[in-house]
């Protein structure tokens, strides 16, 4: 869970969220393929996924927030987690290697297991942000928030 408290306005907020994620805001970089901040918002809800403006990266981290007023200003709450579609297809993967796993387990238990287990460090490893990828967010999250 990610909480950035600030004493600015909402409207303040929205309206840099907004301009820092356009395509205008990196309309000068020199690279087709540089990794950049890119999302929308609804209302208060926000969208942000950190990768190349053009490609569809699977199991991209994104962040699902919201802008909260409090009494001395806002604060910006949220969680980083994965595309739905990102799920579904991990999910479909799993099963089909628990599946074959089932199958190699009857031929050498030890394969099956081992398969299992690797399995499972892949799954730990796509489906949970690492400390850096937190960071990134928290500190592109700052700079909306300062406004530049």
């Amino acid at each position: 869970m990610i909480v950035i408290n600030t004493n600015g306005s909402i409207d303040f907020i929205k309206k840099n969220f907004d301009y820092m994620t356009s395509e205008a805001y990196y309309a000068g970089s020199d690279d087709f393929l540089d990794v950049v901040f890119t999302g929308h918002r609804t209302k208060n809800r926000l969208f942000l996924i950190h990768k190349p403006p053009k490609i569809r990266s699977t199991f991209t981290t994104v962040f699902r927030g919201k802008i909260v007023a409090t009494e001395d200003g806002c604060k910006i709450t949220g969680r980083l987690t994965k595309r739905i579609a990102d799920y579904i297809l991990f999910f479909i993967v799993t099963a089909m290697i628990l599946f074959f796993s089932k199958e190699i387990m009857k031929i050498s238990y030890n394969t099956g297991l081992v398969l299992a287990l690797v399995w499972g460090a892949v799954m730990l490893y796509f489906l949970f942000p690492t400390p850096n990828v937190k960071r990134k967010y928290e500190d592109f999250l700052k700079r909306i928030i300062k406004g530049y």
